[in-house]
């Protein structure tokens, strides 16, 4: 999720999402036990080797039709790839805690 600009370099900094972190490191796990490299897991799966970094290094939000193309190749469905992630679902991103709230509009009498 773009924050904002580092003042230094003047370049984007993120906040990754702990639920994306969680699923990229599982990815990562699952594809070193296949023995497969990014490069051959990319080529697989007809995804870039640079999607499947930024999505095991928790940098990208993923769908879930990619994330089923990576799983097809490494052997394992969806449901395993996320079966073993243990964290609570009720993870916001600021975005969303932060969303703008219209204000609220006195009722008026109709004539």
């Amino acid at each position: 999720m773009l924050l904002g600009m580092n003042a230094s370099a003047q370049t984007p900094t993120f906040e990754r999402n702990a639920i994306t972190q969680a699923v990229g490191r599982r990815l990562k796990e699952v594809r070193v036990q296949a023995g497969k490299s990014q490069e051959e897991l990319a080529h697989e799966a007809a995804v870039s080797r640079n999607a499947i970094s930024a999505v095991e290094s928790g940098a990208a939000d993923t769908t879930i039709l990619t994330l089923a193309a990576l799983c097809r190749p490494l052997g394992i469905s969806l449901s395993e790839l996320f079966a073993s992630l243990t964290m609570p679902l009720d993870v916001q991103d600021a975005r969303r805690i932060n969303a703008a709230k219209p204000p609220k509009v006195g009722r008026s009498r109709l004539r």
